[in-house]
């Protein structure tokens, strides 16, 4: 992994280590099998003996068979999935934004990125998961690139203080519970040294507590406009500051960093997150985020409390991203690998396209709609992934937007995608068709949702030919299960 300038993330990687031994294994066999060949070519010339002849061949054959059969399965040399997915998550990002990542998955092609290839040096990256030791929070206090220190109220004595491992909520009889605080106050009241703001765990020793979950971060209207945290068209809906509750009983040292730079920053730089981002890592601030292409942005005003579709979408932004910044460096033909964790990359990328399309749809903006969904075919073809359960949405909003053709389009790479599955699911002989039975079930679900898209979009002729399809499936499938 990278260690990107002014971060120091693990110095070893314990688990690099049987793949450095491995390695050397095959360096050793290697060098032994050329060894042996170069006997084996000297005793040809010295002996002519056809045994040596043989042996030679076979020294060769063998890794070269094993190069033929196994290069194809192995080779990432047209992958750039990583590198794609960096870029967009940066470029996702408004100018000087905070993004607040979680995994090595995100952060690691982020920093390559930015220290390797320039990709917008102003943003500042904050592992969350770094954030749990103190010298990953001390450095936000350093320039980094062209991104400033991250503001911060908590000193750096109480950064690396035990006492910020945890700090449990305890219910303070003083402040009534069903008002809400001012984050700041809440913030200065875990870091200051006043026994008044402590708890007694036991005769002589004090700790920090969280004396209320109900926080409020004050919104400053003229500055969330005039920064782009709010669109002017929403101008109305500006509340005098956001609210919400913290569900924990137990935050922990990142948690507790996050709520600082949310109190300190006051709407002076944007606050992104991925939206691949673990919702527990947001402190049921969902209802309150905003998507704009690969990332939310925090925003005062309260959305969706969808858990699949949280928050709202920041219309124009996000199309401007989709459109014209996002890089994809997969051309036609090229045969990409993927493993589980890209895989479900993509199928979340192709359902926010579909969200976006989804929301110009309903401000009646059918065009750009339409470019969306264009869009996510091109960036995001079969070639890729085959068109699966993430495409059901862009399939109903091609309907939507009248383009039944390549609503037609999508829905049959759907249908062949998942009959092909069931064609061979349902085929399987004695208990293996036991331990499919979830892909089944789910194939199954696949289809009676494409029934239910093209009746819904009143496409009856192709409505009818999958409802007849999936009744036979349906009848091959409770024969099974007997």
């Amino acid at each position: 992994a990278l260690l990107a300038a002014g971060f120091f993330a693990r110095h070893s990687q314990p688990f690099h280590i049987p793949a450095f031994l491995t390695s050397l294994g095959y360096v050793a066999g290697v060098m032994a099998m050329i060894a042996l060949a170069l006997a084996g070519i000297r005793t040809v010339i010295a002996s002519n003996t056809w045994r040596a002849v043989i042996v030679s061949g076979m020294v060769f054959a063998v890794p070269v068979w094993m190069c033929l059969e196994n290069w194809d399965d192995h080779d990432r040399s047209e992958t750039y999935l990583a590198r794609d997915f960096a870029h967009n998550y940066l470029n996702s990002c408004p100018p000087d934004a905070i993004l607040f990542t979680f995994g090595d998955n995100e952060t690691y092609p982020i920093w390559y990125a930015q220290e390797v290839e320039g990709v917008r040096p102003d943003i500042r990256i904050v592992n969350l998961s770094l954030l749990g030791a103190p010298w990953h929070g001390n450095q936000l206090r350093r320039k980094v690139n062209e991104s400033e220190p991250v503001p911060l109220s908590l000193s750096e004595e109480k950064c690396n203080s035990p006492s910020m491992d945890y700090v449990r909520y305890y219910e303070n009889p003083k402040l009534p519970a069903d008002k809400f605080y001012n984050i700041k106050q809440v913030v200065d009241f875990i870091n200051s040294e006043a026994l008044k703001t402590k708890l007694q765990a036991a005769p002589g020793e004090y700790i920090d507590y969280l004396p209320s979950r109900n926080l409020r971060i004050p919104v400053d209207r003229e500055k969330v406009l005039e920064n782009g945290t709010v669109a002017a068209r929403h101008q109305d809906k500006i509340p005098e500051s956001l609210e919400w509750k913290i569900p924990k009983n137990v935050l922990y040292r990142n948690d507790l960093m996050v709520l600082d730079v949310l109190a300190t920053n006051n709407w002076n730089r944007p606050i992104c997150f991925p939206t691949t981002i673990n919702p527990s890592s947001l402190l049921n601030l969902q209802e309150y985020i905003q998507l704009e292409g690969m990332t939310y942005r925090l925003t005062p005003i309260r959305g969706s409390k969808d858990k699949f579709k949280p928050g709202s979408v920041n219309i124009a932004a996000m199309y401007d991203t989709v459109v014209n910044k996002f890089r994809w460096s997969h051309q036609p033909g090229n045969r990409v690998l993927l493993n589980d964790t890209s895989a479900g990359l993509i199928r979340h990328m192709r359902m926010n396209y579909a969200r976006l399309a989804e929301v110009l749809a309903e401000d009646r903006q059918m065009a750009k709609a339409k470019t969306v969904l264009d869009t996510c075919i091109r960036d995001l073809p079969e070639e890729i992934l085959p068109f699966d359960l993430s495409m059901l949405s862009i399939a109903s909003m091609y309907y939507t937007v009248k383009d039944p053709e390549n609503a037609r389009l999508v829905v049959g790479k759907i249908r062949s995608h998942y009959e092909e599955q069931l064609e061979y699911y349902l085929n399987l002989s004695g208990s293996y068709h036991k331990a499919y039975q979830p892909d089944t079930q789910q194939a199954m679900a696949v289809l009676n949702e494409l029934i239910r898209i093209c009746t819904t979009h009143q496409d009856t002729e192709w409505a009818e030919e999958l409802q007849i399809k999936f009744r036979d499936y349906q009848e091959a499938y409770l024969e099974m299960m007997g």
